[in-house]
């Protein structure tokens, strides 16, 4: 199974275009997937990121915003438009790069360092300062509740 695994650090551009890391890209052909949406994800108190599916990927994710709860509900209707209404379409250009829209970079606080981490069937673009302070919460994190490991199987 192809995934996006491991993070990478990557510059962002004056012109707002950051290089997908090889290995991403690796998995991206091996996919056969020319396209990426790139989007706002559902909010965490204090972090701001952006999430990069595969387009196949968002398309499941799509069906089950469609089949996953009423358009009457207020609350189903607002996770679908925090999620669809921030998506982009990204495709590489020759040299691997995707342009991320102003809207998307403003939202995660994206300056010059950015950090890509790989989350199995897509990945995260992070500005580096933020990715640094939540990869430090999410290891203290996972360290006080050993027992989350072996719940899991793990």
């Amino acid at each position: 199974m192809q995934c996006f695994r491991g993070n990478f650090e990557h510059a962002l551009d004056d012109k707002g275009r950051v290089a997908i890391p090889a290995r991403f890209r690796e998995v991206l052909s091996a996919l056969q997937e020319p396209h990426l949406v790139v989007t706002r994800p559902i909010p965490e108190a204090g972090r701001a990121w952006l999430d990069c599916y595969p387009e196949n990927i968002w398309r499941q994710l799509e069906k089950k915003l469609v089949n996953g709860g009423s358009r009457l509900d207020p609350t189903w209707r607002r996770v679908r438009r925090v999620l669809v209404e921030n998506a982009f379409e990204c495709t590489p250009d020759a040299q691997g790069r995707i342009s991320i829209p102003t809207k998307l970079r403003d939202y995660a606080s994206l300056q010059r360092d950015l950090v890509f981490t790989g989350e199995i069937d897509m990945f995260r673009l992070w500005g580096k300062e933020m990715w640094e302070r939540s990869a430090s919460d999410d290891e203290e994190f996972v360290i006080e509740n050993p027992g989350l490991i072996r719940n899991l199987g793990i």
